[in-house]
């Protein structure tokens, strides 16, 4: 009888033991599974912060693209404003000028050229009318050259607004990406 509850008592210690090492086995397997997860989820991780990363990256070259912008909008506007300035003068001196012609009347001229009493005085009046002519010529050639340039600078602060529009947006885009 000693011996038959000896052998029993082996028998539960060798099922006890073989429990042990499944319960092993299992808890092993379960460890295995949790460092997998845990990799995962590293790896996820870094992926994320690849993405944060690159996602900074396109904002500063979005901001940098913004401040040459700005900077760009500024210039045409300081051109914008010199050129109104220079053609409210021009238009100004051009008033003038046609003024003086308008009371000068047709033939006015003629009669001024003509009426000269001697050949050098006729020569003299040839010339003053000529530079005049040249002057007004100058003048209004001067005028539509401010005002093309003008419709140019507009242009391209209408461009210049439009584009920084789009960049304001797209900004604002990679910000809530990189939030997110």
């Amino acid at each position: 009888k000693g011996e038959r509850a000896a052998r029993h008592e082996k028998i539960k210690k060798e099922k006890k033991l073989e429990d042990v090492k499944k319960q092993i086995r299992v808890e092993k397997k379960g460890i295995k599974e949790i460092a997998r997860k845990e990799r995962e989820i590293l790896a996820g991780l870094d992926e994320i912060n690849k993405g944060l990363a690159a996602k900074g990256e396109e904002i500063k070259k979005v901001e940098s693209s913004r401040a040459a912008l700005d900077k760009e909008a500024a210039a045409a506007g300081a051109g914008i404003a010199r050129l109104e300035a220079q053609k409210t003068r021009l238009r100004e001196r051009l008033t003038h000028r046609l003024r003086a012609m308008y009371k000068m009347k047709r033939g006015d001229t003629v009669r001024a050229l003509f009426s000269s009493s001697t050949p050098e005085d006729l020569g003299r009046r040839h010339r003053y009318l000529t530079l005049i002519m040249d002057s007004d010529i100058s003048l209004i050639a001067e005028y539509e050259d401010n005002l093309k340039e003008l419709e140019a600078e507009l242009l391209r602060m209408i461009i210049l607004t439009g584009e920084l529009v789009a960049i304001k947006r797209d900004f604002v885009s990679k910000k809530s990406e990189a939030e997110a």
